[in-house]
């Protein structure tokens, strides 16, 4: 074979390096135009995006070519066109995406994940022999018709990508397993059509003539597939057990609409006194039409008994979603037979949906998306590419500069929920709704924020990444060796102030679109903190480790609808367990008699948060004889509040003279500490507590991981 020949049918190495450098920067503009689609996201990310795309796909282009050269060297001609590239870059995808999509990964035991892995190696092997006897018998037509069919490849494999970014789980279902199976290993054939129709017709027509084609045919592919798949297909989050086809409601009560800010700090709020103005547009909602509460309490210091206590009308110690030593995740699922706020409303002719940014601890796992028809637990957009997966399994993760680069969120953004929430209010709504919108900006682990926002305040990454306390400074710090220093914690409060920001302004753009909707006024709006976080305050970090008032003195604020009510302040004590009935008060639907808490103007019940210990927590391990323990805090007229610990370290403040708990009064002031002490013990034995059952289930290691980065479990 002569030297012309082999240029047709063998790329020389810096053609190969080519192929990779233009399919990166191809991967990496199409990812940046969907991801601009799904949420406003730092230009800088996608850049850091576009550079890993570009260089997987310079060792695929190395890898092909090495094939090349040792195919040469052993048969002394070439069996593979330059088109092998283009279907090992989709043999590299279908393999992530078949077993991390339809088997869960490979597994030896596993018959369905043999099956899938089987049709996937014969379709290949039978796929290359057919590509070496096409390579024989005919030769692609310049460079031109290479680059557009290259372009089409991407496009497609970007299709499909996007298809599938909405599966957290291998479908159950066979018929759909086979027919995804079939649609995925059906990709490449099509692919080969396309290269020998399209070479024919641009052929026939002399097209290749023209060099203005390539151009404008790679703008055309570019544009349409992002454009074709601007909404993802979110139908599989739909829960099939809940349907309302036999209700005949119509749209007379007021809508829900239920916002969490999760780990939101009520001194980090400027309706709440903080000096900044980091909430214009919630300051605006609480003076104008909402109410904002300044003595609520959360039930619990962190996110599943908290949530779990919204949706159930339950202290943490019935409905019994807690921490645990003995569950493989640390946490015990909410269990089915508790009768949840969405049940009730579903029964009642409501709409139930549900979008939340925390999908690590509210995830389906936990069993909180109980009469939600529609339960949106996505990860963020980057965990959901072909590349977001390939970065995961190869640990990089774990390299802090890695992170710091790529800038990588664990959840998704309130801009990326808000997207999905818009596309959905935008829709005919036949009856009312109940909306449950969970948003995590303000939790740590979840820092990196779009555009200008992580520079308010004067706040800098060079800054935060040299002064903020590290491992070693936050043992010292949790085992009294010294205190967080006023820089280490101003470096905290600065991010956390960025982040509460820019949640605000999207709250302001959802506000604003319920407005243009006319869906406003004729809404229930809550606005509430599942929990607040310690920031170096009393020696402790995080929020799952003690219930000072930092934890669990939390932000409250409710527009009713047409703005009833319409006062500014409400000094009542309540707490989360009251939400639900008061929900229930003003939809003017019964309040089932189990249901622990009342409504809010009327609630007069004790006020008791509770905390479960851990011993995987990761302050535990630092200091067990510090956070092994039980606590719950009580709540009396006269602004004691005690804290009971079950390692008989339990304390008293008096919080209208000691606001921020300094003065540990359990010793001066011991006959109120051992009243109030019996006082828990009655209100325990008093409620209607179920039994905690354990269940432990196997850990999925990518939820133990986001678990880890989350701070809940070491």
């Amino acid at each position: 074979m002569t030297t012309t020949n082999h240029r047709n049918t063998l790329y020389p190495l810096p053609g190969i390096l080519l192929n990779g450098l233009i399919s990166g920067i191809l991967l990496g503009a199409i990812d940046f135009y969907m991801g601009q689609s799904f949420a406003i996201i730092s230009p800088r990310t996608y850049v850091y995006f576009t550079l890993t795309y570009l260089l997987v796909c310079l060792l695929t282009a190395l890898a092909t070519c090495t094939i090349h050269i040792l195919i040469l060297r052993i048969f002394k001609k070439p069996l593979f066109t330059d088109g092998i590239y283009f279907l090992v870059l989709i043999a590299l995808y279908q393999f992530f995406m078949l077993n991390l999509k339809l088997t869960g990964w490979i597994q030896i035991n596993n018959l369905r994940s043999l099956v899938v892995n089987g049709a996937w190696l014969l379709n290949w092997i039978l796929l290359f022999l057919f590509y070496m006897r096409n390579s024989r018998i005919r030769n692609w037509r310049g460079r031109w018709f290479w680059f557009a069919g290259f372009t089409l490849t991407i496009g497609l494999t970007a299709y499909f990508q996007f298809y599938f970014m909405n599966w957290l789980s291998p479908p159950e279902n066979k018929a759909t397993t086979l027919l995804l199976l079939i649609l995925l290993l059906s990709l490449p054939w099509a692919v080969i059509g396309l290269f020998t129709l399209m070479e024919a017709v641009f052929s026939l027509f002399s097209l290749h003539k023209r060099k203005w084609i390539q151009p404008v045919f790679t703008g055309i592919i570019l544009i349409s597939i992002p454009a074709i798949w601007r909404y993802p297909d979110l139908s599989r989050y739909k829960n099939p057990d809940c349907t309302i086809s036999d209700l005949q409601a119509k749209n007379v009560r007021p809508n829900v609409i239920w916002i969490v800010m999760d780990t939101m700090r009520r001194d980090r709020m400027s309706c709440y006194g903080h000096d900044r103005t980091t909430t214009t547009h919630i300051d605006s909602l609480a003076k104008t039409d909402g109410i904002l509460f300044t003595k609520y309490i959360s039930t619990a210091p962190w996110t599943l008994p908290s949530h779990a206590s919204m949706f159930t009308g339950l202290y943490s110690s019935s409905h019994g979603a807690v921490q645990s030593d003995t569950s493989h995740y640390s946490s015990i699922p909410l269990d089915l037979g508790h009768q949840t706020l969405a049940e009730i409303l579903l029964e009642n002719g409501y709409e139930t949906r549900a979008y939340v940014a925390n999908h690590v601890v509210l995830g389906r796992h936990n069993q909180l998306n109980q009469g939600f028809q529609f339960y949106l637990d996505q990860p963020n957009y980057f965990d959901m590419t072909f590349w977001g997966i390939i970065l995961d399994y190869l640990n990089f993760r774990n390299k802090s500069f890695f992170i710091a680069n790529l800038r990588m969120n664990l959840c998704k953004l309130s801009s990326e929920i808000n997207h999905n929430v818009f596309h959905w209010l935008g829709k005919k709504h036949d009856q009312p709704f109940f909306l449950f919108i969970n948003y995590m900006e303000a939790h740590s682990g979840f820092n990196y924020l779009p555009g200008h926002y992580d520079e308010l305040y004067g706040f800098t990454w060079t800054n935060y990444v040299r002064y903020r306390p590290r491992r070693n400074a936050i043992q010292e710090i949790v085992t009294f060796e010294r205190k967080i220093t006023s820089i280490e914690q101003q470096m905290l409060y600065d991010l956390v102030d960025c982040k509460v920001t820019y949640l605000d302004e999207q709250i302001g753009h959802l506000v604003k679109r319920l407005k243009n909707l006319d869906l406003y006024d004729n809404s229930l709006i809550i606005f509430v903190s599942d929990h607040g976080t310690m920031l170096g305050e009393h020696y402790t970090f995080g929020h799952n480790n003690d219930l000072y008032e930092e934890n669990i003195h939390v932000p409250l604020i409710i527009k009713y609808p047409d703005s009833r009510r319409k006062s500014a302040f409400c000094n009542r004590t309540i707490q989360t367990v009251d939400l639900m009935p008061e929900v229930l008060s003003v939809l003017d639907l019964p309040i089932p008699r189990h249901i622990q808490g009342q409504p809010v103007f009327d609630s007069n019940h004790t006020i008791v948060s509770e905390l479960y210990s851990c011993s995987r927590a990761p302050l535990t391990i630092l200091n067990p004889e510090r956070f092994k323990r039980d606590l719950k805090a009580l709540y009396n007229q006269k602004q004691y509040k005690f804290i009971q610990s079950s390692n008989n370290q339990s304390e008293l403040y008096h919080l209208s003279a000691d606001p921020e708990e300094n003065r540990n009064l359990f010793h001066s002031e011991s006959h109120i500490a051992n009243k109030m002490n019996r006082q828990i013990d009655a209100w325990y034995q008093g409620i209607s507590h179920s039994q905690l059952q354990i269940k432990t289930k196997t850990i999925d290691p990518k939820l133990k991981k986001k678990l880890k980065a989350l701070g809940y479990i070491q």
